[in-house]
C-alpha cells in the first residue's frame, strides 16, 4: 500500500496504524515494518486513535510474487588428460546483493566428447524463481608428438604350451593445443 493509497486527498486523515503478518507457509509479524521477501501476507489498516472524528479498520491480504531470475552456464572446454576448468555462469534478474548458492556441476566422463554442464546444487532464496538454461562441456583430444612404441617380453621365448604375451608402451609428450 502506498503513501498515496492511504488516505484519499479529501479526508485529511493521516497516521493509520499498519499492522502486517504472513499468511499460508509465510512466517512473518505481526509488525508495523511492511514485509519484503516474496510470500503471502495479510494487512491491517485502522485509523489513528487520535482523531475522534473516525473510527474503523480495513484488512487485505496480498502476496509478493518472487522475482524471476535466469542462470545461464558458459560452455566449457578442455583437453583430454587436462583437469576440468571451473563451471561458470551469466546470471540475471538478481535483486540489490542478493546472491546465488551451490554450484554447476557436468555429466561424468573423461573420454574425448560432449557431456551436459547441469544445475547441480545452484540455488536461489525462495524469494526467486529460479530458471536454468544448460551448456556442454567438451573434451578434446590432445595432439601427441614424439612418440614411441616399446615392445618387451619379444626376447628369449622358448616354446613351453603357454601362451607368450608381448607387450607395448607408448611413450608420448602431449602438446596442449
Amino acid at each position: 500500500i502506498t503513501s498515496a493509497q492511504r488516505v484519499p486527498p479529501s479526508s485529511g486523515i493521516t497516521n493509520f496504524t499498519f499492522t502486517y503478518r504472513g499468511t499460508n507457509t509465510t512466517t512473518y509479524g505481526p509488525s508495523t515494518n511492511a514485509p519484503a521477501n516474496a510470500g503471502s501476507y495479510h494487512v491491517l489498516v485502522t485509523t489513528p486513535t487520535s482523531d475522534p472524528n473516525y473510527t474503523g479498520s480495513k484488512s487485505l491480504a496480498f502476496t509478493i510474487t518472487p522475482a524471476a531470475v535466469t542462470v545461464t552456464a558458459e560452455s566449457k572446454n578442455k583437453i583430454y588428460g587436462d583437469g576440468d576448468p571451473a563451471l561458470t555462469y551469466l546470471v540475471s534478474g538478481l535483486q540489490g546483493s542478493d546472491t546465488l548458492a551451490g554450484s554447476l556441476s557436468r555429466a561424468s566422463g573423461e573420454s574425448v566428447g560432449s557431456y551436459a554442464i547441469t544445475q547441480g546444487t545452484l540455488s536461489a532464496s525462495g524469494n526467486y524463481t529460479l530458471t536454468y538454461q544448460g551448456a556442454s562441456f567438451t573434451i578434446t583430444p590432445g595432439t601427441i608428438v614424439g612418440s614411441t612404441v616399446t615392445i618387451s617380453n619379444a626376447a628369449g621365448l622358448i616354446y613351453d604350451g603357454t601362451a607368450k604375451a608381448i607387450t607395448a608402451t607408448l611413450g608420448m609428450k602431449k602438446i596442449k593445443d
